[in-house]
């Protein structure tokens, strides 16, 4: 039964962030270039997890959020892409999809 009402719905994608304007931005983006999606957003891992993750699409979370919890995202590998301030996400992140939200200029 929950396949079925899965199928009949919009696909749903998580933003996992505590960094609120970067979630407000990164929703409204995914909104513009995906509309027949829908998109909810945590601002940490707990409350996520009580929305019933499996039921989302993919998860777009903060790089501090997947390193306290890297077992659980680890176990969701394919759906997790990770928000990082760099390009270069540190080490333990490195198996993971990552998508650089900020760049800053070396001076």
């Amino acid at each position: 039964m929950e396949t079925a009402r899965m199928r009949h719905s919009r696909p749903r994608m998580a933003i996992v962030d505590p960094n609120t304007l970067a979630m407000l931005g990164l929703k409204q983006i995914l909104q513009n270039v995906v509309p027949i999606i829908s998109v909810e957003t945590f601002s940490t891992f707990e409350e996520f997890e009580k929305a019933g993750p499996n039921t989302f699409f993919h998860y777009f979370v903060a790089q501090n959020i997947v390193l306290e919890n890297r077992q659980y995202f680890t176990e969701h590998i394919q759906k997790t892409i990770v928000l990082t301030i760099t390009k270069d996400p540190v080490r333990s992140c490195r198996a993971f999809t990552a998508f650089a939200s900020m760049s800053r200029k070396k001076s």
